[in-house]
């Protein structure tokens, strides 16, 4: 039953991508992709300090103010950034078959490194 949940929650999570990726790409016909960004960070950001909060997390640790998560999160930011405006100006179906070929680029990526 564990891997039954598990693939329900992936699944979820996939719907969830598209949706977002759904709505980026019908935004960004009248609203401009950082605004739409910004909205989402915000959003997120909310729903994720409410949940760690509530769990007791310290949303401030030390840890997550080293070098390598602050050069992490920028480099999540920038990617965010190119792929929203991937988004706003080619079709959403090509943006999508690129994105399922990453994980082929990332192994041929450290096969080679």
């Amino acid at each position: 039953m564990q891997n039954v949940h598990g693939i329900l929650i992936l699944v979820a999570a996939m719907l969830g991508f598209t949706l977002e990726d759904m709505f980026i790409k019908s935004l960004s016909a009248t609203v401009p992709v950082g605004q739409i960004l910004m909205a989402l960070g915000l959003g997120s950001g909310a729903v994720f300090a409410v949940l760690a909060l509530l769990r007791g997390d310290n949303l401030f640790a030390p840890a997550a103010w080293s070098p390598r998560m602050l050069l992490r999160t920028a480099c999540e930011a920038g990617g965010a950034m190119l792929f929203a405006t991937a988004l706003s100006r080619v079709d959403l179906s090509t943006v999508a078959a690129v994105f399922q070929t990453l994980p082929l680029v990332i192994t041929l990526g450290a096969a080679l490194f």
